[in-house]
């Protein structure tokens, strides 16, 4: 039990919920957004059909291969010889490609769901940021 105790922080364990500011170093929550389509309890909530299904994890898995693809473009180890302006221009562009992947896989879903699927994903989306 005292390990238990000695690996956690001071205070106990960390708060579970969304992750602030998204992901690390700013990146995109990895679990919010579209990809809390992937969740069954999200589409048992939106009552997402059968049609819809493959629809839905083909933009789903298209949009992680394009996020996967964005990180990989990152040479971690050249930032440490980059200006800090350089870097901040560097993640800023990065920034820029997986915000626009993003909305290319809203907009996919936009023309997946009904409205109603469409309204209450977004008040979903709204309660997990």
């Amino acid at each position: 039990m005292a390990a238990v105790a000695w690996g956690q922080p001071p205070g106990g364990p960390l708060p579970l919920g969304p992750i602030p500011l998204g992901g690390p170093f700013g990146w995109p929550n990895p679990f919010g957004g579209v990809m809390l389509l992937a969740m069954p309890e999200v589409q048992q909530e939106l009552q997402i059909t059968e049609a819809q299904r493959p629809q839905l994890e083909k933009v789903l898995q298209g949009y992680q291969d394009r996020m996967q693809q964005i990180f990989e473009t990152i040479d971690f180890q050249a930032f440490g010889e980059l200006s800090e302006q350089e870097r901040v221009a560097r993640f800023e562009q990065v920034r820029q490609q997986q915000d626009r992947a993003t909305q290319q896989a809203f907009t996919a879903v936009d023309g997946i769901l009904d409205e109603r699927q469409r309204q209450r994903f977004e008040q979903l989306r709204v309660q997990q940021e």
